[in-house]
């Protein structure tokens, strides 16, 4: 049996012992592929996320965790590496791939594609939607060595995708170490992660518990200069209710 020829549905539908022999068998054909074929077969990237897939969902595949890890490592699938259950030199692999600010961990290939941009060379990169090329390009903004780039995205929407996810990232540097041990400490008070923390801060500052409505803002500035309810209803009514004539340019 080859890579290729893997039966996935049947897989998942195994359990016990029976699984475990299956899941076995796939990673011995996996490593046996690696030193015969390309490690950019299609056949054999393929099987990488669908064992992280299964090994994930089958609490009795754990202890394929280390021997897996070392299947992504070698075909450069360096993101589904398990860092809690990796041997030291594929868990070192993961740790050189990991961008800590953007939470992830390159593959290879995304890896290689930075490392081009990074050194100031041109690069065009044809790959498919599930390559990651978001990602480089954030990747390449958080080094700042660029003061103005250019993104051309195909439409509207995904302009505006694009956007909203790169106004989502905020990078505070120069923390002092009392601040964001205070921070630890309030986010762990209130149960729940630093980022979450940061974000609940951020809203409560900026975000008005309430809309603030104009005509509400206006009448408490009536009031603030001595005006009673009775003089703002009748200023109310005085207003005109038809709608604002548009501007002519003639």
């Amino acid at each position: 049996m080859s890579v290729a020829e893997i039966d996935w549905g049947i897989l998942k539908n195994l359990s016990g012992a029976a699984l475990k022999h299956a899941v076995f068998a796939v990673l011995q054909e996996a490593a046996l592929a690696i030193q015969s074929t390309d490690v950019d077969d299609p056949a054999l990237l393929g099987v990488v996320p669908r064992l992280a897939q299964l090994i994930e969902a089958r609490r009795d595949l754990a202890g394929y965790k280390e021997a897996f890890s070392s299947l992504a490592r070698s075909v450069g699938l360096w993101n589904y590496i398990d860092r809690e259950a990796a041997d030291a030199r594929d868990e070192l692999a993961a740790e050189v791939a990991r961008i800590p600010a953007l939470q992830i961990v390159l593959h290879r290939e995304q890896m290689a594609a930075l490392n081009v941009l990074l050194s100031g060379q041109n690069l065009i990169l044809s790959a498919p939607t599930s390559f990651g090329k978001s990602i480089l390009v954030d990747a390449l903004l958080l080094d700042r060595r660029y003061r103005r780039v250019a993104i051309v995205l195909p439409t509207i929407a995904l302009l505006d995708e694009f956007r909203r996810r790169l106004m989502a990232s905020i990078t505070i540097r120069n923390v002092p170490d009392d601040v964001h041990r205070a921070l630890r400490v309030r986010a762990a008070r209130h149960g729940r992660s630093a980022e979450a923390e940061i974000r609940e801060i951020l809203e409560q500052a900026v975000k008005p518990p309430k809309r603030v409505r104009l005509g509400d803002a206006l009448a408490a500035l009536g009031r603030k200069v001595g005006l009673t309810d009775e003089d703002i209803a009748v200023i109310d009514q005085m207003r005109s209710k038809s709608p604002a004539e548009p501007m002519k340019f003639e």
